[in-house]
């Protein structure tokens, strides 16, 4: 019994020195060492920030624009426009392309607002080609846009 207690302490000391010496092998701050140390993440703070263009080409505006629109006037949305019809009564303006109408896509019912129908009011309103959709006002209102859009009087 004795040799085998003897034998385990000599694999326990075995497994701890090399544990050891492993350890220490490792640079403290380099990619082996799991403890991360400041100026490691600075410095892959300051990589990445050369990789980032300083410059807001491409970039999408994230905000919704509040506009107020005269009666028989229309607003005409791009690829990819938002509209929120807040007041006044508005009536789509769609296409129909191979005899089929396209619409106006209402994203809060999930339905195609066709020629002519009332946009509701508070519904989120998506135009998904930059095709001449768009709503038209047949009284003063308020809307708020996202995406670009032209103003046809």
């Amino acid at each position: 019994m004795k040799r085998q207690n003897i034998i385990n302490l000599i694999v326990v000391l075995f497994i701890g020195l090399a544990t050891t010496a492993f350890a220490a092998s490792i640079d403290p701050g380099s990619e082996q060492d799991p403890i991360v140390t400041q100026s490691y993440v600075d410095s892959k703070i300051s990589e990445l920030k050369k990789e980032i263009p300083s410059s807001n080409n491409g970039t999408i505006k994230f905000t919704y624009e509040p506009l107020k629109i005269n009666k028989n006037v229309q607003i005409l949305g791009k690829q990819g426009t938002e509209i929120i019809v807040r007041s006044g009564e508005t009536k789509a303006i769609t296409i129909i392309k191979d005899g089929i109408e396209n619409g106006l896509q209402d994203i809060t019912d999930g339905v195609d607002i066709k020629k002519d129908k009332k946009v509701p009011l508070n519904h989120l309103i998506i135009i998904p080609r930059e095709d001449g959709r768009g709503i038209k006002f047949t009284t003063d209102g308020y809307i708020m846009v996202r995406g670009e859009y032209t103003i046809k009087r």
